[in-house]
C-alpha cells in the first residue's frame, strides 16, 4: 500500500500512529460464499456489511 513520505500537516512527526497516519487508502473486507451471493437477500447482505464499516470509515476520514 502507499504510502506518505511525510506525515500529514498538523500531526508530530513522533506520532506513535505515524505508520497508519501516512497511509495513502484503507480497506475491510468481509467473507462472503458464493452461494450467499446467489441468495435473493445478496444485496440486503451487502447493505449490513456496508453500513457495519461506515463508522470505521468515518472514523478513519476525520
Amino acid at each position: 500500500m502507499d504510502s506518505l513520505k511525510s506525515m500529514p500537516r498538523g500531526f508530530d512527526p513522533g506520532h506513535p500512529a505515524a505508520r497508519y497516519l501516512k497511509m495513502k487508502g484503507y480497506g475491510m473486507k468481509a467473507p462472503m460464499a458464493d452461494l450467499q451471493v446467489q441468495k435473493a437477500d445478496a444485496l440486503d447482505h451487502l447493505v449490513a456489511l456496508f453500513k457495519a464499516a461506515r463508522p470505521v470509515a468515518d472514523f478513519l476520514n476525520e
